[in-house]
């Protein structure tokens, strides 16, 4: 779940993709019978950390990307270096391993 959250929320607002993923993960705990606190966590995470990839999926790179002019592709390469993609991608991973350490 937190996976197809964050896919998502690179390309939609993280908060509406939230929104549209959390009902899901609640009746699918509500059917398993489990804590579905952790499921939530991981989507809140997942998202937030995937918004901020790529130049649509949350509010601040909206921002910055209006203010400095710059176009979707600068967030994959900017002046010919890596972008903040690879390291939001390299935090999510980071994120993942200690969400599954934890929970």
């Amino acid at each position: 779940m937190a996976l197809f959250a964050g896919i998502i929320s690179a390309f939609v607002d993280n908060v509406a993709t939230v929104l549209m993923i959390a009902p899901v993960a609640l009746e699918i705990c509500k059917k398993l019978k489990t804590n579905p606190i952790p499921f939530i966590i991981a989507i809140a995470v997942s998202s937030n950390l995937q918004g901020a990839a790529t130049l649509v999926g949350d509010t601040t790179a909206i921002m910055l990307g209006s203010a400095l002019d710059m176009s979707f592709t600068d967030f994959f390469w900017y002046k010919s270096k890596p972008g903040m993609f690879f390291a939001v991608e390299l935090g999510a991973v980071l994120s993942a391993l200690i969400i599954a350490f934890l929970f």
